[in-house]
């Protein structure tokens, strides 16, 4: 293999161990969940043993690559709740237990837009479907409140910053973010199925609340994370040594001798 160390960047637990032709497994991984990733791969290319390297993965934001070059926006809230979704068994367990706990058993008006098998769902007409892209983000930024239920428990997913910038307050279920890397409210970090119903109402019934809550969730994002300065600048800082002509250089002195630009442009990046 080649050996020249690399950083890989990590947004989907799904896909962290595939690729078992790649020899030269990276140095580090930069995701959204601190842990120690077996990764697999080929020890040679005549044999094709598979061999398993332990790769520290470490949270690094990158879910709030979502948010270069978008806006924080709204409208009136019409929709007190609704759910963006998707079964998620392609590698992982089904979420519909969580969902069913949390809201199903609960909530009679509400809709659920993402992909469900006919097995799983039956004849729950709450199971919209899948939406484009665009015609989703039509409707969210009518929507008032939403729970967020993580691909693989623990983990940070992007949907959390997607959900603010439409100025949806985003309550988690106990498995997301369980090593509480997001900076946000307390009050939407909910225990219980009975404890989401009874804030979500507590908000409803005090509009200052409501406000102050949506105004802490908004403050999470900074300019720097929509210009892109700091993704870009985390990525720098964490890139491995470099052979170059005249010596070997780090990846944040290398930020440091060209600055990225600071202007909402992002300049000449």
């Amino acid at each position: 293999t080649s050996g020249i160390p690399w950083v890989m960047i990590a947004n989907d637990p799904r896909y962290l161990v595939q690729g078992n032709d790649l020899m030269n497994r990276p140095v580090r991984v930069l995701s959204q969940y601190d842990e120690v990733v077996q990764m697999q791969s080929f020890d040679n290319w005549e044999d094709q043993n598979y061999v398993k390297r332990p790769v520290d993965s470490v949270y690094a934001g990158m879910e709030k690559m979502f948010l270069i070059g978008s806006r924080i926006t709204g409208a009136e809230k019409t929709i007190n709740f609704m759910m963006v979704l998707n079964e998620g068994k392609n590698g992982v367990k089904s979420r519909y237990p969580m969902l069913k706990e949390y809201v199903l058993d609960s909530m009679d008006d509400v809709a659920i837009y993402g992909e469900w098998s006919k097995e799983t769902t039956g004849d729950d007409r709450r199971f919209k479907g899948p939406k484009k892209f665009q015609e989703l983000q039509s409707i969210l930024p009518s929507v008032k409140y939403t729970l967020i239920i993580p691909i693989k428990p623990g983990w940070v997913t992007s949907k959390w910053v997607e959900m603010i910038t439409n100025k949806i307050i985003p309550f988690f279920h106990p498995t997301y973010d369980t090593q509480m890397h997001c900076k946000v409210p307390d009050f939407i970090r909910v225990k219980t199925p009975s404890e989401l119903h009874e804030r979500i109402e507590f908000l409803n019934n005090n509009p200052s609340e409501y406000e102050r809550i949506l105004n802490e969730c908004i403050a999470c994002i900074e300019h720097s994370d929509i210009t892109g300065v700091k993704i870009s600048s985390t990525i720098l800082n964490n890139t491995p040594e470099l052979n170059i002509p005249g010596g070997e250089f780090y990846g944040a002195q290398i930020a440091q001798a060209s600055p990225v630009s600071t202007s909402p442009d992002l300049g000449d990046w």
